[in-house]
């Protein structure tokens, strides 16, 4: 949606100040904005959790205030108890997935408690008796994130686990998504029916934006709607039925879920065409697309977000990385992701206030 809509508003304008955001010109995006940021939760905390409280009015305040879940914390460390702890969300869920999935291959992995033992610090508190089962979690995370408040829907499947004990895994996922229900569009229907009806949709949307045939992202959206269709997620089939440490099953999955757009200070990595050998039209205005939103914004200041891997020599000489790079880069002439992505967006020419 953050795409779309800055890349139509653009299209209409000759002169762009920056920095840009197009949240600034459009009411409905800010909100939307709001919304995300509100459920996002907290990305971090400066207090040891010793030990949580959990209050049930909290849920049901950031469940009407659509917002992350304020947690409560006791630090020994300190002898301090902290009623704003920290606010689970959304990224605490997918941050705590990581964490589990990565623990399974590196088992002596560290990260910091929160976010990333978020979902383990509550299941000790909720419930105690899988707070050990790394896959049960994992599965339960998978379920809350089909909640539009995913810090919020995590509660929801902690009661339906407690109300559901021998359920497990495969048929845990597949008996929630197929009974539980939520509304879309002002009305009720079960999260296997969603999940199908917004993925075509997203796949409309991203052809919108990519501006080309999708090609690789149809199969992959392909892949995750068949998921909800039969009900059995690919990703949970593997952590359960496969051996997470072998490649080929790993490539397997890639093969079937797809390759994401890799960055890295060193290279970047898109999903290449096998018939081919190059990257997919889609893939590469996409990541284009990304690089000049970035820009726009001035995240990275007034530097292209890849000047540092070009400097570095990660690309040919023929990228004739200047202080261009650095300062204008619409008044470029060369070959590079950046050009590239401002020519096939139509923006190379557009006046550009820094």
């Amino acid at each position: 949606m953050l795409f779309i809509e800055t890349r139509a508003h653009l299209e209409n304008v000759e002169e762009i100040v920056l920095p840009f955001g197009i949240w600034e010109h459009h009411e409905g995006i800010a909100n939307y904005r709001k919304r995300v940021n509100d459920i996002r939760g907290s990305i971090d905390c400066s207090h040891i959790a010793g030990d949580i409280e959990i209050d049930s009015r909290e849920i049901e305040i950031a469940d009407k205030e659509k917002k992350a879940v304020k947690i409560g914390i006791y630090d020994y460390s300190e002898n301090e108890a902290y009623e704003e702890g920290f606010y689970f969300g959304y990224y605490c869920i997918i941050e705590s997935m990581a964490h589990m999935i990565q623990k399974m291959i590196y088992p002596d992995v560290e990260h910091n408690q929160i976010p990333y033992e978020a979902v383990e610090i509550i299941c000790d508190y909720c419930c105690p008796d899988i707070k050990d089962d790394a896959r049960q979690m994992v599965t339960m995370c998978m379920c809350a994130l089909m909640f539009e408040n995913p810090g919020v829907g995590f509660f929801a499947v902690v009661d339906f686990a407690k109300e559901h004990t021998t359920l497990k895994g495969l048929a845990f996922f597949q008996e929630f998504i197929q009974t539980s229900s939520v509304k879309y569009k002002g009305e009720k229907h079960s999260m296997d029916y969603i999940g199908q009806e917004m993925l075509n949709e997203y796949k409309l949307s991203l052809q919108t934006m990519c501006g080309c045939p999708l090609e690789y992202y149809n199969k992959v959206v392909d892949s995750y709607i068949q998921d909800f269709q039969s009900g059995i997620c690919g990703l949970l089939m593997w952590l359960y039925t496969g051996n997470i440490n072998d490649r080929k099953q790993f490539m397997t999955l890639v093969d079937t879920y797809g390759l994401p757009y890799i960055e890295t200070p060193e290279r970047t990595i898109l999903p290449k065409n096998i018939n081919t050998g190059h990257p997919y039209l889609e893939t590469a205005a996409l990541a284009g697309f990304e690089l000049i939103f970035r820009r726009l914004q001035k995240l990275d200041g007034d530097e292209c977000p890849m000047y540092r891997v070009c400097k570095l020599g990660r690309f040919t000489d023929t990228t004739n990385v200047d202080e261009l790079c650095g300062k204008e880069q619409w008044k470029k002439e060369c070959e590079c992701l950046m050009v590239h992505a401002l020519k096939y967006y139509k923006l190379k020419d557009k006046d550009f206030i820094p």
